[in-house]
C-alpha cells in the first residue's frame, strides 16, 4: 500500500513539477514536466544552451544540498566533478565538440561506477529528468515511471539496455559491452554527458 501512494505521490510531482521549478525557463519547466523518457529526451533538443546549463546546474546543486547527509564523501567528490564539466567547459563547447564529454566519461565513468548505481548515474549524467527536492537515492522510482510513460505512449515495452537506442548509453559502457553502430543501428544524438554525445548504437 505504500509503494503505491508513493508512486502516485511520483506521478503527481512528475505532472505538476513545472510549479516547483520556478528558477527554470518556461521551456525548461515543460521539458521536465514531460511523463515519459522519450518525450523528455525529443523536448530537451529545443532548449537553449544556456538552457541545458541551467537546468544541469539547478539538478546537480540538488543533489549536492538535498542528499547532502546520504552522499558519501567520494560521491560529493563525483558529483562536484560532474558538475565542474559546466564550469570548465561552455555547454555550447560540449555541443560543438562531444568528444569532451566522451573522453570525460572513458576516463571516469567505470570508477563512478563502483559508487553510484547505473541508474543514478544515468540520471546524474545523461538524462535532464528533475523535480522539486530531487534526491538521486529515487533514481529507480523516478525511472520507473518514466518508462512506465514510454509503455504507455509506445503500446510496447520500453526500452531495455540492450536495445539499439542511447536511453541507456550510460549503462551500455558499464556492464562491459560495446556500441556497435554498424548492427544496422541508427547514431543518436544527445546521449552521454548531459547529452552533448552520440550513441554508437546497438550495446552487445
Amino acid at each position: 500500500m505504500k509503494k503505491a501512494l508513493f508512486f502516485i505521490s511520483l506521478s503527481a510531482a512528475i505532472l505538476s513539477c513545472s510549479k516547483n521549478n520556478k528558477e527554470l525557463s518556461d521551456l525548461t519547466q515543460e521539458v521536465v514536466a514531460q511523463k515519459s523518457i522519450a518525450s523528455m529526451k525529443q523536448s530537451y533538443g529545443f532548449l537553449s544552451a544556456a538552457e541545458k546549463s541551467s537546468l544541469w546546474q539547478t539538478k546537480l546543486n540538488a543533489v549536492l544540498d538535498n542528499d547532502n547527509q546520504k552522499l558519501t564523501y567520494r560521491q560529493r567528490e563525483i558529483v562536484a566533478e560532474i558538475k565542474g564539466m559546466l564550469e570548465k567547459y561552455s555547454m555550447e563547447d560540449l555541443i560543438a565538440n562531444s568528444q569532451i564529454g566522451e573522453n570525460f566519461l572513458n576516463q571516469h565513468l567505470s570508477e563512478y561506477a563502483q559508487h553510484f548505481t547505473t541508474k543514478q548515474l544515468y540520471l546524474l549524467i545523461e538524462n535532464p529528468y528533475y523535480v522539486k527536492n530531487f534526491s538521486i537515492f529515487n533514481a529507480d522510482a523516478y525511472l520507473a515511471v518514466l518508462k512506465s510513460g514510454d509503455e504507455y505512449q509506445l503500446g510496447v515495452a520500453a526500452p531495455s539496455v540492450s536495445d539499439c537506442s542511447c536511453y541507456y548509453n550510460i549503462s551500455c559502457g558499464l556492464i562491459g559491452g560495446y556500441c556497435d553502430w554498424k548492427a544496422g543501428c541508427i547514431q543518436v544524438a544527445e546521449c552521454g554527458l548531459f547529452g552533448t554525445s552520440n550513441c554508437k548504437g546497438k550495446c552487445d
